[in-house]
């Protein structure tokens, strides 16, 4: 339906609601035939709205149909490349090979330009012959067989009950289980294909037209100028994205027997809505719209927040005895009570123009001490290690659930040489196995770029420990001065004025850092030129993980074993100091 199909239909009720005011102005015999008729106008009003509505919606649902596909309405759109409406003549050079590649590539293209002008858009559509041979290249693991194992368990008295955890099943029904193979364009025939245009799901499509994309060839004259990501950092491109089913909301939710749109529609009410937080996920569903690799990370994340809630109840409990045993704590009532050990005079916190200080004034902070190290605090301790250690076993359990239902058990070993390490690795070796000629990467040469990464992530890691000891002198000097300032307020809060400017200080340079060294990682992964994704994914991950523990933890661990004893180290040094003088 179109705007002018919805007009066509307002008007239809506009005659319809005329006609019932044009009787309305006829002469009633009675006072009861003329309520009649005024009811009877209000309901005929009330159906033209409900019409009007209904029709705005279909209407909106149409579009967003339509805005998927190419202009003749059947081709779908797989992935859209957008670039700026005016450009240098390099520019337009570089793009016009490139798209002329993915052409002859096998990929049907179809161009759109913003009304005023500023923006170009290349709609992609990848055919069935694109789909299956890339597939078959990548390779992509596809159902052959409907899975026919019988799942029945033993059911248990509490397994019959209604979960209030679970998913309503008519709205996220379970998905179909499949045996999956390798998928070949030779033995076609075995695979279940029941529509050309759904056997690959929108997820798979737009995997591989990104890897065609990657591959593509932008510069004629030099073979290593390839990959759709290079032109964006170019600038040739502004951006590169798959589209997303359609809309993600509607007049009508789910819940209220209305019709999803689509995945994405009920991704967004039974997944992402705030209502949902208690529900288990849909994981199932978002690997299908997703992918593998966003839905183990959502799994992961969704586990680690359900196993959080045990450690956070003994936490509370914790907190809880803190507070309970607070009245009973012989050091905290004895420095609070202004009558006993309060009274006590403590000496001054500095030198010179500091005062005496009773015990009493730190009742508060005695007080906050315990609360949250007291007696308790050691079995929580003991619990958390317990904790972790019971974390890994049991994600490990069902990380392997994931991985069997899924098929992934064999993905490291199905993984082909990435575009960039194919291309700019000349040399060649025989693969044994194969007997097809490789791109292999010499020991000579690969030496040295993994010692170039390793010197600049230990220059890195002594930048952060020599910002660590930036914030340790920034925190004697400044607590020296206030010390000695001549504002009876700056003395008597040196040391929280101390550790909250140091603590500010310390969180910009972690983020700081931080931002310079990923950038870092990843030239210095792309440096190494990494055989496989996984291989890239693996150096990255470990450069990471490096720094960042090094980079987040080592203020911890100044503040758990050297604070207090680097200043009473330079304390004691300078009376030393002035006691040989």
């Amino acid at each position: 339906m179109d705007r002018r199909s919805i007009r066509g239909s307002e008007s239809e009720m506009q005659t319809l609601s005329n006609d019932g005011k044009v009787s309305e102005q006829e002469p009633a015999e009675n006072p009861g035939e003329e309520l009649l008729e005024n009811e009877s106008e209000h309901i005929i009003n009330m159906d033209d709205k409900i019409k009007i509505e209904e029709a705005k919606v279909r209407a909106e649902e149409e579009n967003q149909q339509a805005s998927l596909l190419f202009d003749d309405g059947c081709r779908k759109i797989d992935f859209v490349l957008v670039y700026p409406g005016l450009n240098s003549s390099k520019e337009l050079e570089l793009r016009e090979t490139f798209e002329k590649n993915l052409e002859r590539e096998g990929l049907e293209l179809e161009r759109e330009e913003r009304k005023d002008g500023k923006y170009v858009f290349v709609k992609i559509h990848a055919p069935w012959d694109v789909l299956t041979r890339v597939a078959e290249l990548i390779p992509l693991k596809m159902p052959i067989k409907e899975c026919d194992i019988d799942s029945k368990k033993q059911i248990w008295c509490f397994e019959s009950c209604a979960n209030p955890l679970a998913l309503d099943p008519t709205i996220v029904p379970k998905q179909t289980g499949y045996f999956t193979a390798d998928f070949s364009r030779v033995r076609e025939d075995m695979f279940i294909i029941d529509n050309k245009d759904t056997f690959f799901t929108n997820a798979q499509r737009s995997l591989i037209v990104n890897e065609l994309l990657l591959r593509t060839q932008f510069n004629a004259n030099d073979s290593s100028k390839f990959g759709v990501d290079k032109l964006l950092k170019l600038g040739v491109y502004s951006s590169a994205y798959p589209l997303h089913d359609g809309y993600y909301w509607s007049h009508n939710s789910i819940t209220s027997e209305s019709k999803p749109l689509n995945d994405r529609h009920v991704l967004y009410e039974m997944w992402a809505s705030a209502k949902k937080w208690y529900k288990l996920q849909p994981m199932d569903l978002v690997r299908k719209y997703f992918g593998e690799k966003i839905a183990i990370y959502c799994a992961w994340l969704g586990y680690y927040t359900y196993m959080l809630l045990l450690a956070a109840l003994v936490g509370l409990l914790v907190f809880v005895f803190g507070l309970a045993s607070l009245p009973f704590n012989t050091p905290s009532e004895e420095i609070c009570d202004k009558e006993g050990v309060g009274r006590i005079v403590m000496c001054p916190l500095c030198d010179r123009n500091c005062s005496y200080w009773s015990l009493y004034t730190s009742c508060v902070y005695t007080r906050l001490t315990h609360v949250f190290d007291n007696y308790a605090t050691v079995f929580f301790a003991g619990f958390m290690a317990v904790w972790s250690t019971a974390f890994l076993v049991f994600w490990k359990r069902q990380e392997a659930v994931y991985q069997y239902n899924w098929d992934m058990t064999n993905f490291h070993r199905e993984e082909h040489i990435r575009p960039d390490f194919e291309v700019k690795v000349k040399s060649r070796k025989l693969n044994p196995v194969t007997k097809i000629e490789e791109p292999f990467l010499p020991w000579y040469r690969k030496i040295p770029r993994q010692l170039t990464s390793i010197a600049v992530v230990l220059f890195m890691v002594f930048s952060v420990l020599a910002a660590v000891f930036g914030v340790i002198m920034y925190r004697i000097i400044v607590l020296s001065v206030l010390y000695v300032a001549p504002e009876v307020f700056l003395q008597q809060n040196a040391k929280i004025i101390t550790s909250i400017t140091a603590a500010l200080l310390c969180l910009i340079c972690i983020s700081l850092l931080n931002m310079i060294y990923q950038r870092i990682a990843i030239w210095l992964t792309d440096l190494e030129y990494c055989r496989t994704e996984s291989e890239y994914e693996d150096s990255f991950i470990f450069k990471m993980f490096v720094f960042q523990f090094i980079n987040y933890y080592a203020s911890i661990f100044y503040i758990a074993f050297f604070k207090g004893r680097v200043i009473l180290a330079v304390v004691w040094l300078n009376c030393a100091y002035s006691l040989l003088l």
